[in-house]
């Protein structure tokens, strides 16, 4: 699997390190997904997409600078534009503005959260479209106090600022794609958004940050440190926390991609994933067996992740015919109680993965 520690002071110095290490890879990544966008944008002209990608860049720019200048490093290095960047990575979010325009959509995560008497654990499977999966990578980031930016380890796509990771805080965050109706360009985009939710102290503080910082579309957020695990449901402008565990008292948190709150009035119901209903029955069923709460973090990575009956259903492989079908492309696994993180490419018997030990 691809790794890159970064190193300095310096976001826009980051995205030249990316940018020179990854120059051909963040390209290949690129046609890919400007070949799908065009395929859910089918009636758009290319300047409407330029403006959406555009007012996506604005919001980096003026709100999140830090960001923009990561993001600008990799196009200085790389040489790819920066509307070119926002596809890599809003590649998710950019569909949903093209509601009505598609059919469902196949790839999707699967997040399982635990705490009990002997798990403190969390980890999801990473599902896209299966020609993103030589693209992984597992990113590494100084700590920056002077811009009061957390030490993260994240897993991402090249080019892309991440999919999910955990701080040294041990703040983790994991993500699921959602299909809503409800979107704002001036949103945040949500890569973006995800290294943000890193750069905080706490569970707790993420998730407040998280409330006050709306994702330019749907997506799901599990929020984890050693003391809490919250799980929230966001649209481009509203969200909804459907739970809490909390450290002391046996519980599960499960998400795949459709929403099981409030929000879901505003579901696009043509997009959902036709594997998402099934993967939350399959961990559902290994839940329902009291058995669970015997597990620790090491038997629950067999379980899902290593040949388990739930792992079967959650963990999708390629389909050789159709290299831009869904499938499990990556993922990160979380043990609180172990101290250590395991970042994979494709799936985790693939043995294709970075492992570090957490503080």
């Amino acid at each position: 699997m691809k790794k890159l520690v970064l190193t300095g002071n310096n976001p826009l110095k980051w995205g030249h390190q990316q940018g020179e290490s990854f120059k051909n890879e963040i390209h290949e990544l690129n046609e890919i997904r400007q070949r799908l966008l065009r395929k859910y944008l089918s009636s758009w002209d290319p300047a409407k997409i330029s403006s959406l990608c555009l007012s996506h860049l604005s919001t980096l720019e003026k709100r999140y600078p830090h960001l923009y200048s990561e993001v600008l490093g990799v196009h200085e290095a790389s040489g790819l534009s920066l509307e070119e960047l926002m596809v890599v990575n809003a590649y998710t979010d950019l569909r949903d503005f093209s509601f009505g325009e598609a059919a469902r959509i196949e790839d999707g995560c699967s997040i399982i959260a635990v705490k009990s008497e002997k798990a403190n654990w969390v980890a999801q499977t990473w599902d896209m479209h299966a020609s993103a999966t030589p693209y992984t990578v597992f990113l590494e980031y100084p700590e920056v106090p002077e811009l009061n930016l957390q030490s993260q380890k994240v897993l991402s796509v090249t080019g892309c600022l991440g999919l999910a990771g955990i701080n040294d805080n041990n703040v983790s965050v994991m993500i699921n794609n959602m299909h809503c109706s409800e979107f704002d360009e001036s949103g945040l985009i949500w890569t973006g958004l995800v290294r943000q939710l890193l750069n905080q102290k706490s569970a707790i503080a993420a998730a407040e940050y998280l409330k006050n910082n709306m994702p330019s579309s749907g997506h799901n957020y599990t929020i984890c440190d050693a003391d809490n695990a919250f799980n929230i449901e966001t649209t481009g402008k509203r969200w909804n926390q459907t739970s809490l565990l909390t450290t002391g008292s046996d519980g599960f948190s499960l998400h795949t991609n459709h929403y099981i709150g409030e929000l879901s009035e505003n579901e696009i119901m043509e997009r959902q994933s036709p594997t998402t209903h099934k993967r939350l029955d399959a961990l559902n069923e290994y839940f329902s067996d009291q058995k669970w709460k015997e597990a620790n973090g090491s038997e629950l990575q067999k379980e899902f992740f290593e040949g388990g009956s739930a792992c079967n259903t959650i963990c999708i492989p390629p389909k050789g015919e159709d290299p831009d079908a869904g499938a499990t492309c990556g993922g990160l696994i979380i043990d609180h109680n172990a101290k250590t993180a395991v970042g994979f490419q494709g799936l985790l018997s693939d043995n294709i993965k970075v492992e570090v030990k957490l503080k």
